[in-house]
């Protein structure tokens, strides 16, 4: 995932999760000016993406963009706490 912003914008890593459940960042820079990089980070649960995604018919992307930031989860399609459409 990631996110192309104008400068001045940074990705800051949750600190509330455990090592294990960290995404692999990717970038922190998210101005979109210079190399257009932006922030990203590769989700370690091979059902989001890709092949693993397929088999499982898809899933679920949330997204919340607040005053605090914007954050991102991803829960699989047979996932039981998948959050209700709004």
């Amino acid at each position: 995932m990631t996110l192309h912003t104008s400068d001045g914008c940074t990705l800051t890593p949750p600190s509330s999760l455990s090592s294990q459940l960290q995404p692999q960042i990717l970038g922190k820079q998210c101005a979109s000016s210079g190399s257009n990089d932006g922030c990203a980070y590769t989700d370690t649960n091979p059902k989001s993406y890709g092949h693993e995604f397929n088999l499982n018919a898809g899933g679920v992307y949330a997204h919340l963009w607040d005053s605090q930031g914007i954050k991102i989860w991803f829960f699989p399609r047979n996932a039981a706490n998948v959050p209700p459409a709004v």
